[in-house]
């Protein structure tokens, strides 16, 4: 009994580790990626404004 204890805590543990190093190894570059994505937006949505007010003026 005392074994079968033993064995599914380590089981737990190693399924605790592992999840932990495919949440670095995975979720990290996914979240620096959709950060990135969303600031090259706003970048690209500044730029249009831009373009668009400079257009009005000259008008």
């Amino acid at each position: 009994m005392g074994q079968t204890v033993t064995a599914a805590a380590s089981y737990e543990a190693r399924l605790r580790q592992a999840a932990m190093v495919f949440t670095l190894a995975v979720g990290v570059p996914l979240v620096l990626a959709w950060f990135g994505l969303i600031g090259w937006g706003v970048l690209w949505l500044a730029r249009s404004a831009l373009d668009l007010s400079v257009s009005a003026l000259a008008l």
